[in-house]
């Protein structure tokens, strides 16, 4: 779900279709950050991965993932980032 709405997020907007995919992404990204945030208890690195997808480098969750080397799915973002070959 999140690498088609990554795609449809790349390409120019249709304004023929009444769904707007910004307002989807920022939905789907709330309850992605809700998930990352809980990763000590489910360890499903593809959550990571679909947040990562979809969020932006300013998000505040992220942000603050990566200050905090304690935090548990700090190693998995990291690891994620390192692999990715998306810009």
């Amino acid at each position: 779900m999140s690498e088609r709405l990554y795609e449809e997020l790349s390409q120019p907007r249709d304004y023929s279709q009444r769904r707007d995919p910004r307002l989807m992404r920022a939905q789907i990204v709330s309850s992605l950050e809700k998930s990352v945030k809980r990763y000590g208890s489910h360890k499903c690195v593809k959550i990571i991965q679909a947040f990562l997808q979809l969020v932006g480098r300013d998000n505040a969750t992220l942000k603050n993932i990566l200050k905090d080397p304690h935090e548990p799915s700090f190693i998995p973002i990291i690891n994620a980032l390192a692999q990715s070959t998306r810009k």
